[in-house]
């Protein structure tokens, strides 16, 4: 039997599978990450969306019943601040389409009694709307009755009685509001006195 066989330590040894290698690319860490997140977020462009005027403040609608004489004017100051908040100088005409938008009932069926073009002028919708619902038919029913009953007694001096009472009873009605007209005339009163009085309960 001959002597063993010895394998020198460096030796290559083919039935040994190779080591494996170690890649040399290394993974980005969280905080690189995040920092490149941010940028591309950063890089994106912003839209503005905001409204020029921003919000407007509210204001109850003019119906034209039921208000004094001067409601209707302290009601259109305060709709002109509002006009003045806005960011730009509006023209008549967008005035005037803001202006209907705030009214409603016995008032915006005044504005529809215009024509075309004064519908498109707004000093003249403020003129007829003053003319309307501060003139002396808006004055309290008392104080009209008051004053037409001592007028149409000094013009009619001489006449009868039923004659004034008839009188006195056909002007006051005629200077009532529309809308206290509508009911003084449903109650047909036979008297100036009556009349008064429906009017004056419509009124409260």
């Amino acid at each position: 039997m001959g002597p063993p066989v010895t394998r020198s330590p460096t030796a290559s040894d083919d039935s040994r599978p190779a080591a494996p290698t170690t890649s040399s690319v290394t993974l980005p860490s969280a905080t690189e990450r995040f920092v490149t997140v941010g940028e591309l977020i950063d890089s994106i462009p912003f839209v503005a969306t905001c409204s020029p005027d921003g919000s407007i403040p509210r204001i109850v609608p003019f119906v034209g019943s039921g208000e004094d004489a001067t409601q209707f004017s302290v009601w259109l100051r305060r709709l002109e601040d509002i006009m003045r908040m806005r960011s730009a100088t509006p023209t008549s005409q967008q005035k005037a389409n803001f202006l209907f938008c705030y009214l409603d009932g016995v008032a915006r069926k005044k504005i529809e009694e215009l024509s075309e073009q004064d519908r498109s002028d707004y000093n003249a919708i403020v003129t007829h709307m003053k003319k309307f619902f501060e003139g002396p038919q808006h004055l309290p029913s008392a104080t009209i009755a008051n004053r037409l009953l001592s007028l149409v007694q000094a013009a009619t001096t001489g006449q009868d009685s039923s004659a004034q009472e008839e009188r006195v009873l056909e002007e006051f009605v005629a200077r009532l509001r529309p809308d206290i007209i509508y009911c003084v005339k449903l109650y047909n009163p036979a008297t100036f006195e009556q009349a008064a009085g429906e009017a004056q309960m419509v009124e409260q």
